[in-house]
């Protein structure tokens, strides 16, 4: 998605483009058909009227994330994981589209915890992703970021897991892979 686009030319006739311009109608088309999608097939939930309520733009985002298919990293071709010359990796909307019946969608009070509990068989693993809308910052605010969630993950033996992907952005180092924290308590 978004390398070698076919797409009109300036003065008539088609061309072959890249990038984000290119990338961007075809995860908007795939967002979309994942609404129609979810209207059509899943058990959609509904408000006090009746009305079919669509899901947060955050749970498209999430579906969209955790269903690419990650591509290599530039820097290190062995590493997985989001990187800032391919974000989460390439579109895959069959994936996204059969993760619609099993999403989650949340919402908690300042200080409070959620919690779900989700059972895997031995063989399986487990991905999880958190994502949310965040309200808009105060123009040149120091921090953007207003709410500040964390994922933790607790196995059957107690040992939690917690710690998002992270990135540097500092200059020289944007091609790193990106690295999780090893922070995890025993159980």
């Amino acid at each position: 998605v978004g390398h070698n686009v076919i797409s009109t030319c300036p003065g008539g006739g088609y061309c072959n483009y890249d990038g984000t311009s290119m990338a961007a109608p075809a995860v908007s088309g795939t967002a979309a058909l994942l609404l129609e999608e979810y209207r059509n097939s899943c058990t959609a939930k509904t408000g006090p009227a009746g009305e079919l309520l669509d899901p947060l733009p955050a749970t498209f985002r999430s579906l969209l994330i955790h269903s690419a298919t990650d591509l290599d990293n530039v820097a290190d071709d062995s590493t997985p994981g989001p990187d800032f010359a391919s974000g989460f990796g390439a579109l895959n909307a069959p994936a996204a589209m059969d993760l619609l019946p099993l999403f989650v969608e949340g919402s908690i009070s300042d200080g409070a915890t959620l919690e779900f509990i989700i059972s895997i068989s031995d063989e399986d693993s487990l991905k999880a992703t958190l994502v949310w809308d965040d309200p808009e910052a105060a123009h040149n605010a120091a921090t953007t970021l207003i709410n500040d969630l964390d994922l933790e993950i607790i196995a059957p033996d107690g040992t939690t897991y917690y710690g998002p992907w992270l990135l540097d952005s500092t200059e020289g180092n944007e091609g790193n892979a990106a690295t999780r924290p090893t922070w995890s308590t025993g159980g």
